[in-house]
């Protein structure tokens, strides 16, 4: 009988260690996709702001005060997110535009 009990008791104890570590490796995986969703989400939003800055230098209102002070930053910015586009001659272009 205490052979038994032994027995049941180390049983018992190596399922809980095991469920234990089940409980861990869980919870370590469910934080790790929390952590990539996150990641994804700022990747999403600050491309969309990227886009947003494109859309900033074609507002009319702020065409005096660009043509007084370029947008550099905004340009470059757009720039970085819009490899393909040829900054010198969108800054002229846009230069044209705002003095009109």
């Amino acid at each position: 009988m205490d052979t038994v009990t032994k027995e049941i008791t180390a049983s018992y104890e190596t399922s809980r260690k095991t469920k234990i570590e089940n409980i861990h490796i869980n919870r370590t995986v469910a934080a790790k996709e929390i952590c990539d969703i996150i990641t994804n989400q700022v990747k999403e939003r600050s491309c969309s702001i990227s886009h947003y800055s494109a859309v900033c230098l074609l507002e009319a209102p702020k065409f005096q005060e660009y043509d007084k002070k370029f947008p550099t930053q905004i340009l470059d910015q757009i720039a970085y997110v819009y490899s393909k586009l040829q900054k010198d001659r969108l800054k002229t272009e846009l230069g044209v535009m705002y003095r009109r």
